[in-house]
């Protein structure tokens, strides 16, 4: 079993990207989708401590991606122009999916 558990997290982890802006744009997207997940999934279950659990995960993504949404606003004030279409670029191809690989 602690194979099996350990596994995940031993695969490659790689993102196609070749700007570092875009490994920060795509975890600010991603934080606040399973930011978004977690507020969903406790509207619509009944367990009292599930729901808590899932405020609390849901409050922990939001610092995730303010801390990213800080990265990346800064990124933009530094280098402008130059690090729009590479953030665009991630937020237009966006797939949870990648992390899973």
């Amino acid at each position: 079993m602690r194979a099996r558990l350990i596994a995940p997290g031993q695969a490659p982890f790689e993102l196609p990207y070749d700007h570092p802006v875009q490994f920060f744009s795509y975890a600010l997207v991603q934080e606040k989708a399973t930011q978004i997940y977690y507020q969903q999934l406790r509207a619509v279950v009944s367990d009292p401590v599930l729901v808590q659990v899932l405020a609390r995960l849901s409050r922990d993504e939001a610092r995730h991606f303010t801390f990213m949404a800080d990265v990346v606003a800064q990124y933009l004030r530094v280098y402008g122009d130059a690090v729009v279409d590479p953030v665009r670029d991630v937020i237009a191809n966006f797939r949870m999916e990648r992390t899973c690989r």
